[in-house]
């Protein structure tokens, strides 16, 4: 899996990114009130602990870490497809690749808490002031809400319940009886201080879906059924799409005819459009509200866009449909929804059964055929079969929460509107799928205010270098207003975008930062920050102060310099020398965090370093702790940035072939202090 702060490449079981330290979501839903859980504090915040803690014995055994403990196992749905995900998991994925985000939200706003879980099953949830409350029993996850008052639980063999550490009663959710897995907390079961959304799946391979609200303590269905049967109904356009943001969550289902949304404050779904069974029709998304909906409808050979706002439906494009171009390089993810579109459960007792007679059947006509190049045969085959069953191509959406503003972005095209009417915009080479843009390249607003937006960003694919083989872009800016694009950059490798500033690497690997004119749709003069840049980092929505990797190649083995640019004095300092590649920056965006002298245990090769604070205005360094997990340091704000006076970081004590052992340390900007000891990763 993928860090979505940084977009570093991650063990499966990750719980922090190894990247930029960012929480990773795993896993972790009719009510009723029971006896208390067992939820106490620990150590409230310990008088400061000396550097040195290797001479104390760990107090607890756990599972956890920088990785924390490894997340449920999920069943592998092999050449299927999910439907109640698989229009939000395009969205999300695309929207990321395309340089296509919004973000309405405060920088500063808390994320969801993952819980340590040590061996004896007792979990440890550690938030704001250096607290930390302990749940006991034999449990699998937990979570606390962003506001810092609900506790969710998920037992091994139980309930999934929610709890107030500080009252003596326990919410129950769903049971967790048998073989039934229990999935929340990722970009698709979202935890919001308002609602819960869950996954269940069981042995007999069925999966549900629900929302569950705290207040009401309503458990709605979102979807239940069998994956046989699901990947059946997916084949004819049965998707969902979900978007939370601050408390509110809603989804749009296309299924049996119709598409319906879930609303926040509603129990139900309810119908917005029908189509006809013929109709393959794919969700784009939907606001947080449920008073914006977006869909695909191909037909015939032909394909429209709709937009459902204001109660009613208005048709934005029409146009032909598109065949896919399957070549031999990439005819495998064809294959798999060929034969997740074609499988028969009546005739097949597995996908795989189902699977392995495609496969035999066609190897035999191309016997019979006199060929012998089995790729070429499977790309005839499969042209053949969507040819005549041509779809609306692939299209992304993000909206702001109130559903006025929105932006829906296909391979050259693009639609949007700040309230008015929907402006089509062509763009002239297709949109960069590439993964070259990070969650800072967004909607650009004056404001938090979605409504006093200029426009947004959108990159392009330009040229190849001839000399390297690089991919090269274009950077445009759309306006709102009259849906005009402005180039602002061409043939560069990679942009940011952060406080009204393009952050970007030409293709002879010098990166510059320039500031927009809106007036003029161009960028002011830029300026250079240097060559063969790794990173550059910066915080949320304020670029005073740049903090960058810089490649050394004096030694033998590749090492980073870190340095900081200020944007004000166009000036560049180097602050470090031979530093981890995870940092983090303070809110304010005047203290990096980095690791120094990073060593790594030869048997359970994790990495630890001490972790150093640099002050950008005092020009000076200073040491936070010693033996610090690399990729552990958190303040638990969704922005990933570091509030220095609370932070959490995981430090190494030993460690083994088979685990390794660590203490949950909390630092409030003068002192460490040690709150969960002797956990265990193994």
């Amino acid at each position: 899996m993928f860090c979505t702060k940084c977009g570093t490449q991650l063990p499966d079981d990750a719980r922090f990114c190894s990247g930029c330290g960012a929480p990773i979501a795993q896993n972790a839903a009719t009510p009723t009130t029971e006896p208390a859980p067992q939820a106490e504090y620990v150590s409230e915040p310990q008088p400061a602990v000396n550097e040195s803690f290797a001479s104390e014995k760990p107090q607890v055994d756990t599972v956890d870490d920088a990785q924390q403990q490894p997340a449920p196992k999920k069943k592998k749905k092999k050449g299927l497809i999910i439907g109640i995900i698989s229009a939000a998991l395009v969205v999300l994925l695309l929207a990321a690749a395309a340089l296509f985000f919004f973000v309405f939200r405060d920088k500063d706003t808390v994320a969801v808490i993952d819980a340590y879980v040590d061996s004896s099953g007792n979990a440890y949830i550690c938030y704001a002031n250096g607290k930390a409350v302990k749940i006991s029993g034999d449990i699998e996850y937990a979570a606390m809400t962003p506001d810092r008052t609900k506790i969710i639980v998920a037992e091994k063999e139980g309930q999934l319940y929610w709890t107030d550490a500080k009252k003596s009663e326990k919410h129950k959710i769903a049971d967790l009886d048998g073989d039934v897995e229990v999935v929340f907390g990722d970009n698709f079961t979202p935890v919001t201080d308002r609602f819960l959304v869950y996954e269940l799946d069981t042995d007999s391979e069925k999966v549900e879906y629900f929302r569950y609200e705290f207040k009401t303590d309503k458990n709605v269905s979102i979807l239940s059924a069998t994956v046989e049967s699901y990947s059946k109904i997916s084949a004819y356009g049965s998707d969902a799409a979900v978007y939370g943001v601050d408390e509110d969550v809603a989804y749009a289902v296309a299924k049996d005819g119709e598409i319906k949304v879930l609303s926040p404050d509603s129990n139900k779904f309810e119908s917005i459009a029908s189509y006809s069974e013929n109709d393959d029709v794919e969700l784009i998304g939907v606001s947080t509200d449920g008073e914006l909906v977006a869909w695909t409808k191909a037909a015939n050979g032909k394909y429209s866009i709709t937009v459902y706002r204001d109660g009613k439906e208005d048709t934005v494009f029409s146009g032909d449909a598109v065949t896919p171009e399957i070549t031999v390089d990439n005819y495998m993810e064809y294959l798999e929804d060929y034969i997740s579109e074609t499988y028969d459960p009546s005739k097949y007792k597995s996908v795989e059964e189902y699977a392995d007679s495609i496969g035999t059947k066609w190897a035999n006509e191309m016997t019979a055929a006199g060929k012998s190049d089995f790729g070429s045969f499977c790309v005839t085959k499969l042209t053949e079969y969507f040819k005549s069953s041509a779809k609306a191509p692939d299209f992304d959406m993000n909206v702001s929460p109130d559903g006025k503003t929105f932006v829906i972005l296909g391979d050259k095209l693009s639609f949007c509107s700040n309230g008015g009417e929907t402006l089509k915009v062509t763009l002239p080479e297709k949109v960069a799928s590439d993964g070259i843009f990070t969650t800072n390249s967004l909607l650009l607003c004056e404001d938090t205010n979605a409504s006093k937006a200029y426009g947004y960003y959108v990159a392009v694919k330009d040229t190849a270098d001839s000399d390297s083989g690089d991919a090269l872009y274009s950077l445009y800016l759309v306006s709102f207003k009259d849906g005009e694009r402005s180039k602002l950059v061409s043939k560069m490798k990679s942009a940011k975008v952060v406080d009204e500033c393009v952050i970007y690497t030409d293709k002879n690997d010098a990166t510059y930062v320039a500031e927009v004119n809106f007036k003029r749709g161009e960028l002011d003069e830029a300026q250079r920050i240097g060559n063969e840049i790794s990173l550059v980092v910066y915080a949320d929505g304020c670029s005073d102060y740049l903090y960058y990797l810089k490649k050394n190649t004096s030694s033998e083995k590749t090492t980073y310099d870190l340095c900081v640019y200020d944007v004000s004095d166009d000036d560049s300092e180097k602050i470090a020398s031979d530093v981890s590649t995870s940092i983090k920056v303070s809110t304010d965006g005047k203290t990096v965090y980095y690791f120094a002298d990073v060593s790594s245990d030869k048997d359970s090769l994790v990495s630890y370093g001490t972790l150093k604070a640099y002050d950008v205005e005092e020009e000076e360094s200073s040491t936070v702790s010693g033996d610090v997990i690399v990729g552990t340091l958190t303040s638990n704000l969704q922005s990933g940035d570091i509030d220095t006076r609370s932070m959490w970081f995981a430090k190494y004590q030993s460690g083994s072939a088979e685990s390794y052992t660590f203490d949950v340390c909390y630092y409030d900007g003068k002192a460490t202090s040690r709150i969960v000891k002797g956990l265990e990763n193994s």
